[in-house]
């Protein structure tokens, strides 16, 4: 069977009720998911996953995934009100994106999206010979809308 060549590179929530190949009516192959509990981009083999869709995909398009209703940010608000509990890495994550926005959950999408030039040559690169955009988005459950953010 013949190589791959998707169109674009989602990072998103492993939240199963978030499925971006469906959100987005798109068919085997067509975009490249990664998902991780909270769409955050500071793991290693996350940020590789990434780098090889822009690296070696040639994707023009990198979309970080918010959704309402994120138990990952749910959870990093229940450990940063009671000192007592430790969410690990994921949290402290999280919690160091909450003072760029009052809505944490669209605050983590800012986080990433600004962060991933940082952690990665590769996108930093791509992005810098206008190969590559880097946009965050945030899906709401209720109405099964997506919305672009401005960042």
């Amino acid at each position: 069977m013949g190589g791959q060549s998707p169109k674009a590179v989602i990072l998103s929530c492993s939240d199963s009720r978030v499925v971006p190949e469906i959100l987005f009516d798109q068919w085997i192959g067509e975009i490249f998911v990664v998902m991780v509990a909270g769409n955050v981009a500071c793991d290693p083999m996350v940020i590789q996953s990434l780098e090889y869709a822009v690296g070696q995909l040639n994707v023009p398009l990198l979309l970080v995934l918010g959704h309402t209703h994120c138990g990952a940010v749910a959870l990093t608000e229940t450990c940063m009100a009671d000192e007592s509990l430790d969410g690990g890495a994921l949290v402290e994550e999280i919690a160091s994106g909450f003072d760029a926005d009052d809505d944490h959950i669209v605050a983590n999408v800012k986080r990433q999206v600004k962060m991933l030039p940082v952690r990665s040559e590769i996108i930093a690169n791509a992005m810098g010979d206008d190969n590559l955009a880097v946009i965050g988005a945030m899906y709401d459950l209720e109405t099964g809308k997506v919305r672009l953010l401005q960042i």
